[in-house]
């Protein structure tokens, strides 16, 4: 005996009798189908099997469910083997036979990311620039700042995108150590630079210095 199903919500048909199945079992030995059948608590088994005894053992049922992989299985002409109303367990012998309609799985579509890409930098390969801006280092002894013109130093300049009417806030600089000179976006204020925007102008984006004046 092999067991080549398991089931999940089903029920037990015939005619003025409908028993809810919440779990089974279903074998084959040599072609011949038994059921174990689990029926859900709130059904009185007893109370079945009191009122219409005979009618019970001799009538045939159909069987509609689904298996744990989601596939509708249809099984006619059961007939009852063994009642255990206490534990709510059935078993039942089938005389017909069982038809599975696999489940189609239908590809479901992948939604578009529908979030704007934001441009925070840039880095430039061979760019040389001479700084314009300064960043100051505090100095403070004994909780007050001391005032130095030796404190601050050209490390970076800023400087106004304009696209289209659009200004954007750039800032240029070089890391500690690099070559390579870093174009950060500042997008909490002025416009936000998406991807989609640079790809527009991407192709005409150069840094062109300024004529310097006698």
């Amino acid at each position: 005996m092999q067991e080549i199903h398991r089931i999940v919500k089903g029920s037990l048909l015939s005619e003025g009798v409908q028993i809810p199945i919440h779990f089974g079992l279903i074998f084959s030995d040599m072609g011949q189908l038994t059921l174990d059948l689990f029926v859900q608590d709130d059904f009185n088994l007893s109370s079945l099997i009191e009122n219409n005894n005979d009618e019970v053992w001799n009538t045939e049922y159909s069987l509609k469910c689904n298996s744990t992989e989601g596939d509708l299985l249809v099984i006619d002409r059961l007939s009852f083997s063994s009642i255990v109303p206490h534990e709510s367990t059935i078993k039942m012998i089938c005389y017909g036979k069982m038809v599975k309609t696999e489940e189609r799985k239908v590809p479901v579509p992948e939604k578009p990311d529908k979030r704007e890409r934001t441009v925070h930098f840039l880095i430039l390969e061979g760019l040389k620039i001479r700084f314009t801006d300064i960043t100051e280092k505090p100095r403070v002894r004994k909780g007050r700042k001391i005032e130095s013109p030796f404190d601050w130093k050209r490390d970076h300049t800023s400087a106004l995108l304009m696209v289209n009417k659009t200004p954007f806030n750039q800032v240029f600089y070089r890391s500690e150590g690099s070559t390579q000179i870093t174009v950060e976006f500042d997008n909490e204020s002025n416009g936000t630079l998406t991807h989609e925007n640079f790809s527009e102008f991407k192709s005409d984006y150069r840094v062109t210095p300024l004529n310097r004046r006698p």
